[in-house]
């Protein structure tokens, strides 16, 4: 009849953007969970609650993560103006806050939207930046999100880009034309069907060719979704196609993102993204400082640990000079 179920038998799902929230239950035995993204511990506590009775409880999470001079963000996240995600922006919003994600991109299908005037709203913009984006949803050969955007509000949809009629080359040229500050992510590219580009032009990673359509294969993006979905889902082995382009020197940065639609049972920023960054403060980021990290593989992918490394005194991004054949790894784990 429509009813939505939660996983993993949970009763319900309170989304908060202060720390503070209220649910009703029926009468029964209840474990409450409280917690607040990937960088702290959770707290619980167990209650019986009889017919009629009202509850308060507090619940203190302790911050176990340091991550200063890193910033997290989803960059895969739908809300109302897709037309597969009924998530109000306030809604989307509090999810996020409650989920500890600080710089995250919006990609509603062939819209580009702003959360950042209801974060304002909500009192929240000291807590996150939301970056403009997209999901350029081609119904042949692949989706992809550009960002951070600017709108065109004397255009359609914001000014979100047009695909049809033409090839990827040509597409990905018109969006860095239009945003040359932007980065350009290929999103779930082992996707079956019109959703994986690299299914589309039969990418083969032991030569690095384009073996169905090797006319419509274009290098021309920045950055590659590797890990779509909560749980580290993936269409495919985008793992070796990652490394396949890294052993032929096409730097290409690794992502991995939630493709949240529902935020109450989508597993929203998880997997996420932190770049390294100057700021830990987001009213504070600068677009073009972080377009630039993105660019230069400042990027940790974390599914919850969060872990730095180095090799032979090189970071991310950067180049270790092997032809010793010894080096020293040093790696972090929180």
């Amino acid at each position: 009849f429509g009813e939505r179920l939660l996983p993993a038998g949970l009763s319900t799902v309170e989304l908060s953007a202060t720390g503070e929230g209220k649910v009703r239950l029926p009468p029964g035995e209840y474990t409450i969970t409280a917690s607040r993204g990937f960088e702290y511990e959770i707290d619980t506590k167990s209650v019986t609650l009889a017919d009629g009775e009202t509850r308060s409880l507090s619940f203190t999470l302790a911050r176990s993560v340091d991550s200063t001079g890193w910033m997290c963000g989803d960059f895969h996240l739908h809300a109302l103006q897709s037309p597969d995600s009924s998530d109000s922006f306030e809604d989307k919003v509090a999810a996020l806050v409650a989920e500890g994600l600080e710089i995250p991109a919006l990609t509603d299908h062939e819209y580009i939207a702003d959360l950042n005037p209801v974060i304002a709203k909500m009192g929240l913009s000291a807590w996150i930046q939301s970056l403009r984006s997209e999901e350029v949803t081609t119904l042949i050969y692949g989706h992809f999100n550009p960002f951070p955007l600017t709108q065109d509000p004397t255009k359609p949809n914001q000014g979100a880009a047009l695909w049809f009629q033409k090839d990827p080359p040509a597409l990905f040229a018109d969006i860095h034309a239009t945003w040359p500050g932007a980065v350009l992510q290929v999103n779930h590219p082992r996707s079956p069907g019109s959703g994986g580009y690299l299914t589309f032009v039969g990418y083969d990673p032991t030569t690095g060719k384009a073996t169905r359509r090797p006319d419509a294969w274009s290098r021309a993006f920045d950055v590659m979704e590797v890990f779509n979905g909560g749980g580290w889902g993936s269409y495919g082995d985008t793992e070796a196609d990652w490394f396949s382009f890294l052993d032929r020197g096409f730097r290409v940065t690794a992502t991995g993102n939630s493709d949240n639609h529902t935020a109450r049972w989508g597993g929203l920023g998880y997997p996420r993204n932190c770049v390294r960054l100057s700021t830990d403060e987001p009213a504070q980021l600068d677009l073009a400082e972080f377009t630039r990290a993105m660019k230069a593989q400042q990027v940790v992918v974390s599914g919850g640990a969060f872990i730095t490394a180095s090799v032979g005194g090189k970071s991310l991004g950067e180049v270790a000079d092997a032809r010793t054949r010894t080096v020293q790894v040093q790696v972090k784990v929180q």
